[in-house]
């Protein structure tokens, strides 16, 4: 296969030897490859695949992973993406600058946010995908996709893991940009984190969040909109399935609900449509509405931000304060919405929620 035809694809192969990779993990042929929004699309003699970088190495999890989406599909969901095993019956490979899986069905058009009606086909797939998993075994389920901590266990911690940052830059005798900007933000995170906790323990079903994870909820700990796509038949598919876990419903509802942020008409017709399409194929119980506020009121894009800051290390010195900044400031825009949602969740869907004093 010529270089040159690749090159004219991609300048910025995600491997130099891509070919030969292609070639020995799976006897396919490659003959164009083009960006895609998890990875890159590899045109082969065999038709269009997926290639993504794999985040977490362990056989385990694509092992599990790989009898999830089967047992979805068997379920209906036949829009969702399919792993490619290599030769060796492998689920993820090893290339000169990364750890990769192939994935079958991964294309699609980006979804047409500024459409209502996207809000609802959204979320009726999202909900489809929790029913079809309530019934799923976790025998074989990895440590790391099941939540082993209650979510105020969880919070807990966060506060506790804020709480020394801010003491280690406090005694730091050379602070940096983003040490005085967590010094004069962690009042606010803190009490965000309180907040949410607090509210949990008023609702008093802590139990019920036990409960969903009985039953093998499948959800994402982080949604974005680029992961959606639109297939040719009209189905919507999601295609980031690198970071699954077992959890609450209500987590990737509280993801979308942040996602569907903006102007006041604009947020209450986007709700609108993304709970009432939920509830069409799987109604929420009765405590799920007070569990889906607490979870909308953790703060969790701030405590991902000072996570990868201080602990993993993952953003670099000239860049931190700007990354935090950035994460304080779309809190901030946040409240404004977490104002509304107890009236709109009452003159909407007729459903009541404890407010919180502070955002009244």
């Amino acid at each position: 296969m010529p270089k040159r035809e690749l090159h004219h694809a991609g300048s910025d192969l995600p491997e130099p030897r891509l070919t030969e990779l292609m070639a020995y993990h799976y006897d396919l042929t490659v003959r164009g490859v083009r960006p895609a929004p998890h990875g890159w699309h590899l045109v082969t003699d065999r038709g269009l695949v997926t290639m993504c970088p794999v985040k977490n190495r362990k056989k385990a999890y694509w092992e599990w992973l790989d009898g999830l989406l089967a047992h979805l599909r068997q379920q209906g969901l036949t829009q969702l993406p399919h792993l490619v095993r290599t030769q060796r019956g492998k689920l993820s490979f090893s290339g000169f600058r990364g750890n990769y899986a192939l994935w079958l069905n991964k294309e699609g058009q980006p979804c047409q946010w500024r459409d209502a009606a996207t809000w609802s086909r959204v979320a009726q797939t999202l909900a489809a995908i929790h029913r079809a998993s309530r019934d799923m075994s976790l025998a074989s389920a990895p440590r790391r996709v099941l939540t082993r901590r209650n979510w105020r266990a969880r919070w807990e911690e966060d506060l506790a893991f804020l709480t020394t940052v801010r003491t280690a830059c406090t005694v730091v005798t050379n602070r940096t940009a983003v040490d005085r900007l967590w010094l004069n933000s962690y009042t606010y995170v803190a009490t965000l984190l309180e907040t949410a906790r607090n509210y949990l323990d008023r609702l008093g079903s802590e139990r019920d969040v036990r409960a969903s994870l009985k039953r093998g909820t499948v959800t994402q700990r982080h949604l974005s909109r680029k992961m959606w796509v639109r297939r040719a038949s009209g189905a919507y598919s999601y295609l980031d399935w690198d970071d699954t876990v077992v959890d609450s419903p209500v987590t990737d509802l509280a993801q979308h609900i942040h996602l569907a942020a903006g102007k006041r008409s604009v947020f209450i017709e986007r709700l609108h449509h993304l709970l009432g399409g939920y509830e069409t194929v799987n109604p929420l119980k009765e405590n799920d509405w007070g569990l889906l506020y607490a979870r909308l009121l953790y703060p969790e894009q701030l405590v991902r931000a000072v996570s990868r800051i201080y602990l993993q290390r993952g953003i670099s010195e000239e860049d931190a304060a700007t990354h935090l900044a950035r994460a304080l400031e779309e809190q901030r825009r946040r409240e404004y919405h977490l104002r509304l949602i107890p009236s709109l969740f009452k003159d909407t869907f007729h459903r009541s929620i404890p407010e919180v004093d502070w955002l009244k």
